[in-house]
C-alpha cells in the first residue's frame, strides 16, 4: 500500500512565508507630477494606477489561495487523526 506523507511543518512554514511576502507588497501609485501636462507623464500616471489596482487584486487572490491551502492542510491533518484512530497507529502524524 502506498503511503502519503504530509510534512505539515514545512507546508505551514511555506504558507507563512507566502503570507509575509504578500503582506509586504505595497500597492501605491506614485503621486502625479504636478504642473506637467506632458502626455507621457499622464500615461505613466495611468499605468501606475492600473498597476496599483492589479497588485491589489493579486494580493486579494493570493490571500484567498493561502487561506484555502491552510484549510486544506488542516482538513488533511484532521483526516489523518481520524484514520490513525481506526488503523491503530499505522499513520504517523508529524
Amino acid at each position: 500500500m502506498a503511503e502519503i506523507k504530509m510534512e505539515y511543518r514545512e507546508i505551514e512554514a511555506s504558507l507563512a512565508a507566502m503570507k509575509d511576502t504578500c503582506g509586504s507588497l505595497q500597492p501605491q501609485a506614485p503621486q502625479p507630477i504636478s504642473g506637467n501636462e506632458l502626455q507621457c507623464a499622464e500615461k505613466l500616471a495611468d499605468i501606475a494606477i492600473r498597476l496599483q489596482a492589479l497588485l491589489t487584486r493579486y494580493q486579494a487572490v493570493l490571500t484567498q489561495n493561502i487561506s484555502s491551502a491552510e484549510n486544506s492542510v488542516e482538513y488533511m491533518r484532521q483526516t489523518d487523526v481520524q484514520l490513525s484512530g481506526t488503523m491503530n497507529g499505522h499513520v504517523r502524524i508529524q
